[in-house]
C-alpha cells in the first residue's frame, strides 16, 4: 500500500531538482547540470583564529556561483524551500570544522520585522533548522534585528555594509548565549559584515565561541 501511494504522489507530483525545479528520477536529486554547475568550496573563508572578537572560523560548502547561486535566490525570494535542505546537507557533510564538535546548539542570522512580514521566513532560518536536523543539534532563537536597515547587497563597499548593520542586532535573552558554543548560520556569506555583527553581538553577550557556517561564499578568504 505504501509503495503504491509513494508511486502515485510521484505521478502526481513528480520529484524535481531542488535547485531549478527541473524534473529528475528521484526525490532530493540534482539535475546533471545543476550537479555538473555546483562550484563547491574545500577552504575556509575564514581560518580559524581564537583570538578574533567575533568568529572563530567561517565555512561554506559552495561558493556563490553557477547552480549553487540559482538556489540561494530561489531559497531567499521564492520560499524554495528544498534547496535550504540541499545547503543543510552539504553543510552537515563539512569536514573539520573546528570547535563544532563542542557546539552547544544552532542559530541563524535573523531578519527585521519588515523584512520577516514582508518576505514571510527568514532563508537563514530554513537552512540552520535543517542543520540541526542533520546533526541531531537544538535549534534555539539567540538574536533580533531591532533596527531595519538597507539591503546589504546595496552597499558599494565592505566599509559601507559593516556601517550599514552595526548595531542592529540584539540578543533576546543573554542566559541562553552565555558561556556557550554557537553555530550560526547564513544562507550567503559575502563580505562577512552581517555574520561578523551578529558574532560580536553573542560574544558581547557572553558566548564562549561563535562558528560561522554558510550555504554559500563569496569565495574572497577574510582574516
Amino acid at each position: 500500500m505504501r509503495r503504491f501511494l509513494h508511486r502515485l504522489l510521484s505521478f502526481v507530483l513528480p520529484s524535481r531538482c531542488p535547485f531549478c525545479s527541473d524534473l529528475v528520477e528521484r526525490e532530493g536529486e540534482y539535475c546533471r547540470e545543476c550537479r555538473e554547475e555546483l562550484p563547491t568550496c574545500r577552504t575556509y573563508t575564514l581560518p580559524p583564529n581564537a583570538k578574533r572578537g567575533d568568529l572563530l572560523c567561517m565555512r561554506a560548502p559552495y561558493y556563490y556561483g553557477g547552480s549553487a547561486r540559482r538556489a540561494a535566490l530561489a531559497l531567499k525570494f521564492y520560499n524554495h524551500r528544498s534547496a535550504a535542505v540541499c545547503f543543510a546537507q552539504a553543510m552537515a557533510r563539512l569536514e573539520q570544522v573546528t570547535g563544532l564538535d563542542s557546539a552547544d546548539y544552532v542559530t541563524a542570522v535573523p531578519l527585521s520585522k519588515k523584512r520577516l512580514q514582508h518576505r514571510g521566513y527568514n532563508q537563514s532560518e530554513c537552512i540552520a533548522r535543517q542543520y540541526a536536523l542533520f546533526k541531531g543539534m537544538p535549534y534555539v532563537e539567540t538574536m533580533e534585528k531591532h533596527r531595519h536597515t538597507a539591503k546589504q547587497s546595496l552597499q558599494k563597499s565592505a566599509s559601507a555594509r559593516m556601517a550599514n548593520v552595526k548595531g542592529s542586532y540584539r540578543v533576546i535573552d543573554e542566559d541562553t548565549v552565555r558561556n556557550k558554543t554557537i553555530v550560526l548560520i547564513d544562507d550567503v556569506y559575502t563580505t562577512g559584515a552581517t555574520m561578523r555583527e551578529c558574532a560580536r553581538t553573542l560574544r558581547k553577550a557572553g558566548a564562549r565561541c561563535v562558528i560561522g557556517l554558510a550555504g554559500c561564499t563569496s569565495g574572497k578568504k577574510r582574516r
